[in-house]
């Protein structure tokens, strides 16, 4: 078994009892602790993977699962305190489901891919780690909204609503410079900064949706139950972006 492999599995072992532990435990070191040896542990299966595969690792859906499952372990750790047993709790969730749709793949999807010479470049980083940093916001921002629908508190909802806000603050600029930096290595790429392909025209209405949410927040007081929908169809449209394009909508990123 490759040691990326051996993390991964590692990461998984560790995913299934996060959800857990802030219930357990309830000194917030140690789930502090326990979240930062999550995040270890991915990072180590992501640097064996771009060992074996001598390339920075985030051009499969395999290497994309796992490098998005380790943008979701950093979220606890830059966290307030008052939030954690929501945050871990979620992160857990998250970084169970992506870890094991990540092993579940068949042996051709997890084969190292490479691209082609024209597509190598250090645009190529940047907007993909920056876009797949978003996307663990708003993976852990969805459930927040679904754990507002479950809460009967007023209190506890509007505190959720409040948390679930400051993730859209951090992931929200985070997709954008996601989105420009994609066009300029389009731009070096093939000539032109944007060309309507699947993948670019359902980021925007990726963004569009959040910043809907922003502006009617900001513009109309959209609070509680009307933002937390929207919150859940913008995650739906990112996991149609980064996932449902590839197989029903292919076209220039058919590679990622």
């Amino acid at each position: 078994m490759k040691w990326c492999e051996i993390f991964l599995q590692a990461s998984i072992i560790i995913a299934i009892f996060l959800p857990f532990f802030p219930f357990i435990f309830s000194e917030w070191r140690i789930n502090f602790l326990l979240s930062a040896l999550e995040s270890v542990i991915l990072l180590l299966a992501i640097i064996f993977r771009g060992i074996h595969t001598c390339r920075f690792p985030v051009i499969n859906l395999y290497e994309s699962l796992i490098f998005l499952a380790w943008g979701v372990s950093l979220v606890p750790l830059l966290s307030r305190r008052r939030w954690y047993r929501v945050i871990i709790s979620s992160t857990g969730i998250a970084i169970l489901l992506l870890t094991g749709a990540a092993t579940l793949l068949p042996p051709w999807e997890k084969a190292p891919h490479y691209l082609i010479p024209a597509l190598q470049s250090y645009w190529l980083y940047i907007h993909v780690v920056t876009s797949f940093l978003s996307y663990s916001g708003f993976f852990i921002a969805f459930f927040i909204a679904v754990v507002y629908f479950m809460s009967k508190n007023k209190e506890k909802k509007k505190s959720l609503d409040n948390l679930a806000h400051s993730m859209i603050l951090v992931s929200f600029p985070l997709l954008t410079l996601g989105i420009v930096t994609g066009s300029i290595w389009a731009h070096f790429a093939w000539g032109r900064y944007w060309s309507w392909d699947p993948k670019e025209t359902w980021s925007l209405v990726t963004w569009l949706i959040y910043a809907g949410y922003l502006h009617a927040r900001i513009t109309r007081g959209w609070h509680g139950r009307r933002s937390a929908l929207f919150l859940i169809a913008g995650f739906l449209a990112v996991i149609f972006t980064f996932i449902g394009v590839n197989y029903l909508l292919p076209g220039l990123h058919s590679y990622l």
